[in-house]
């Protein structure tokens, strides 16, 4: 990589210039400044030489630039205070390196090929089995089909996970209203995921409010799906089995894939809960209450104050969410091994076969990664610190090196689109998505008017083209249109669609890269890409000076091998 090269260059530089003092036990760190004016790359190492020199650090800085010169790839040398040493590149070199590096690899240009391929376990998507997704979980599903295409460009060895929740109180909810409300298994109007979220999820909520008797009714559900009964076992999997078959499709319209489905009530069947609990008794992780609020109840504590513990085993026998979340994280990373067995399940559209856990299938070499990362929104930090808490204390190792939490700001919507698709007013500039209150926008369906939009706009454009093509095109600017902002937001901040803008595929949005890609496809095959052919660059660059120095700096390199750059380092989002 040409910007690795330029940072090695500064580098020996200042490794050679240590060595010819004598200097052994300084080692030059090296960042990128804040701005283009301070240069492409900077060193503080002036400042840790203050007690070997005995001079102040710009003295030495100034020693140093003057005592050294710039190479090859290095332009010029500066001094900044409080004593920076800060190196700018020679662009014209750089680009015409860095173009002929490109025409050598083409494909494989900028991907690594790391020696040691160790596994990255990814959890994404984990949409609760009772409703259609919306534009809420498009984030999360967009965020993990990126981070996954990173993490294999940059060489890992990837596993995408996605955990079906078919135990929690929100299948209880479905179930409810099938078996004690009338709601009617076939539906022919809706998909059967709109079905059970739009109508059945929403309705169902809006009673359970004024009715004592229909939550415990609720509750014994949940409690008799909690224990397997079988009487109630195969309902439940049947509702469950025909909203994942719905949920995958739409996940795989937007580009998802998955190599398994973990199902919660295989996480108890299995043995692996109860594995997982034995190991945290044994550990002392986890106590049983007997006074207090949780009197009966096994907890688990996360922090150094008295109630900074979470339920984790009800008094009444029921796990929480929480456990089964606890003994899978530990499964992610090896802690527990061959409990899950798996079968043939579906397959993705590339093909690919996905599995699924299952009592009655077979050992499969899925989980015991290197690393595990799970995606998940703010709402979840706080159960997500207490699993990263108990996989430190179970490896010894600092959480970074193990498990992972890659969460983001959840989706709300425009006062503007509150208003004209729901005919709700209020004096907010956007109000959060609710499946239980029924404000949320409909993954399918938003997509749905995003293809109305762009087939019309590419009808103007290409009016001899046949209907099925311009379906096709259609389709991939309502895709890229929609993952643009799920993807170009910061993932700290609440993300405001306005469904409006969104529908505008004529403004900035994921059709411009898509156009871009396309004119830079068509330079390519008017230039034949020839690797004979010489490759020349002159000043004659067509855009700024601080563009170009931009450029340069977002073209992959070797920092795609540090896992925390990746998550972390929002130069890589995308």
């Amino acid at each position: 990589m040409t910007l690795l090269e330029f940072k090695k260059e500064a580098e020996s530089i200042i490794f050679r210039w240590l060595e010819t003092e004598g200097i052994e036990d300084v080692i030059p760190s090296f960042s990128i400044p804040p701005s283009d004016e301070l240069g492409d790359l900077s060193t503080p190492v002036a400042m840790s030489l203050t007690k070997h020199l005995k001079t102040n650090p710009v003295s030495i800085a100034d020693r140093i630039k003057n005592e050294i010169k710039p190479i090859n790839l290095i332009q010029k040398i500066e001094v900044a205070k409080p004593g920076y040493i800060n190196f700018f590149v020679n662009k014209n070199k750089l680009m015409k390196l860095t173009i002929q590096e490109m025409i050598e690899k083409r494909q494989r240009y900028g991907k690594i090929d790391l020696k040691e391929r160790k596994k990255i376990l990814i959890e994404h998507t984990s949409v609760n089995p009772n409703k259609a997704l919306h534009i809420g979980h498009a984030r999360n599903v967009v965020l993990g089909i990126a981070l996954v295409n990173m993490l294999k460009f940059s060489g890992r060895e990837v596993e995408i996970v996605n955990y079906i929740d078919d135990t929690g109180s929100q299948v209880a909810d479905i179930m409810l209203g099938f078996l004690e409300l009338g709601f009617e298994l076939e539906n022919s109007r809706d998909r059967f995921d709109k079905y059970c979220g739009d109508e059945i999820y929403v309705k169902v909520t809006d009673m359970l409010k004024d009715s004592e008797e229909l939550r415990n009714k609720r509750t014994e559900i949940s409690k008799r799906i909690d224990k397997g009964e079988e009487k109630i076992e195969k309902t439940k999997n049947d509702i469950v089995k025909r909203i994942l078959q719905e949920q995958l499709k739409t996940c795989f319209r937007i580009g998802a894939r998955y190599d398994v489905l973990i199902w919660e009530s295989d996480v108890l069947k299995s043995g692996l809960w109860k594995k997982a609990f034995e190991i945290m008794k044994e550990k002392e992780i986890i106590q049983f209450e007997k006074e207090g609020k949780f009197d009966g109840c096994w907890t688990v504590k996360y922090g150094d104050q008295e109630d900074e513990k979470e339920v984790i085993i009800k008094s009444d026998g029921t796990t929480t969410y929480l456990a089964k979340d606890i003994a899978v994280a530990m499964w992610k990373i090896g802690l527990i091994k061959s409990i899950l067995k798996f079968k043939e399940y579906t397959k993705n559209m590339d093909g690919s076969i996905i599995y699924r856990s299952d009592k009655n299938g077979v050992e499969q070499e899925f989980g015991s990664a290197e690393t595990a990362i799970t995606l998940i929104d703010v709402r979840q930090s706080l159960f997500q610190k207490v699993i990263t808490s108990i996989m430190t204390k179970l490896f010894s190792v600092n959480e970074s090196e193990k498990y992972f939490h890659y969460k983001y700001e959840i989706v709300s919507l425009s006062n503007h689109t509150i208003d004209k698709y729901f005919g709700i007013k209020s004096d907010s500039k956007f109000i959060h998505m609710s499946g239980r209150k029924g404000i949320y926008l409909n993954l399918d369906d938003t997509l749905d008017l995003m293809v109305n939009v762009a087939l019309t706009e590419t009808k103007k454009r290409n009016p001899d083209m046949n209907e099925k093509e311009l379906k096709k095109i259609a389709e991939k600017i309502a895709i890229s249109s929609l993952k643009y902002p799920l993807l170009s937001w910061d993932t700290d901040k609440i993300l405001v669609i306005d469904i409006d803008k969104a529908l505008n595929v004529a403004e900035e949005s994921g059709s411009y890269i898509l156009y871009g890609y396309a004119r830079a496809n068509r330079i390519l095959k008017k230039a034949n890409s020839d690797k004979s052919r010489p490759v020349s660059f002159d000043d004659s660059f067509g855009g700024s000076e601080n563009q170009l120095r931009l450029l340069l700096k977002y073209l992959p390199d070797e920092s795609f091998k540090d896992i925390n750059l990746i998550l972390n380092n929002t130069n890589y989002d995308l």
